[in-house]
């Protein structure tokens, strides 16, 4: 069975890895884009098939307010098989229970 990967975003654009602004205001412009394949819309309105595995990444970028990315876990998160999460774990399950 050939594997897919499919990158979700808010939108077609590069997602940045650079963290930006940080809390001590000084900016890091260093990093790399990730091209998403599909949109959060698009894949609930579905344009997309299962979820085998969700990986979610955390880092400097997930300090931010994350209502949509959080909305979409909740909304999938009963049909994915496997979740895995990276660096912020905690923080993102009591989201997601929490509401």
């Amino acid at each position: 069975m050939p594997l897919k990967l499919s990158v979700f975003a808010k939108t077609l654009d590069g997602v940045s890895t650079s963290p930006g602004k940080l809390p001590n205001n000084t900016h890091i412009d260093f990093g790399e884009a990730i091209l998403p394949t599909i949109t959060y819309a698009d894949y609930l309105a579905g344009k997309g098939g299962d979820i085998d595995v969700l990986f979610i990444p955390g880092g400097g970028g997930t300090r931010q307010p994350l209502v949509e990315e959080i909305a979409f876990v909740k909304s999938v998160f009963p049909k994915v098989s496997n979740l895995q999460l990276l660096g912020w774990k905690t923080r993102l399950v009591d989201w997601v229970e929490s509401e």
